[in-house]
């Protein structure tokens, strides 16, 4: 054996991140942002006339901005948590996504794209929910323990 070869550690096949879990992180950090912007925007709102509560605002986008980089930073480091966390929180996000948009969002727009914002919720939970489950990234997790 080569003295160089015996120095270089063997190469941890199960510790690369699945392209779906980068892909995946990436998604939530975006819905992230679109929520710390809601938080963001009603902090420094002018006082208008709005549907809802401004404090309402301000809150839903904390705690969805805060939820999704929580969900982020474990799907990224492979904790073993973030699979059942990413699936429950995504649940949680589309019943309070559409309880939102049922209760508050009254335009004409918003109930002519109700059947696609429908159609795009479910396809959303079951990629999240299919990928999450594949054998490669359930062993992603698996192995990178925290």
């Amino acid at each position: 054996m080569n003295p160089v070869d015996s120095q270089v550690p063997p190469r941890q096949e199960g510790r690369r991140r699945p392209p779906f879990v980068t892909w995946l992180t990436v998604g939530v950090l975006t819905l992230a942002a679109v929520c710390l912007t809601r938080l963001g925007a009603s902090l420094s709102a002018p006082v208008l006339p709005l549907t809802v509560p401004l404090i309402y605002l301000t809150l839903t986008g904390g705690l969805w901005g805060g939820l999704g980089l929580v969900t982020a930073f474990g799907l990224w480091t492979g904790r073993t948590w973030a699979p059942a966390w990413t699936r429950w929180t995504a649940v949680a996000f589309a019943l309070w996504f559409w309880a939102d948009r049922l209760l508050w969002v009254q335009s004409e727009f918003a109930r002519q794209t109700r059947p696609l914002a429908a159609a795009t919720t479910a396809l959303a939970l079951a990629v999240a929910w299919w990928g999450l489950g594949r054998p490669g990234i359930r062993h992603f997790f698996q192995e990178n323990r925290a």
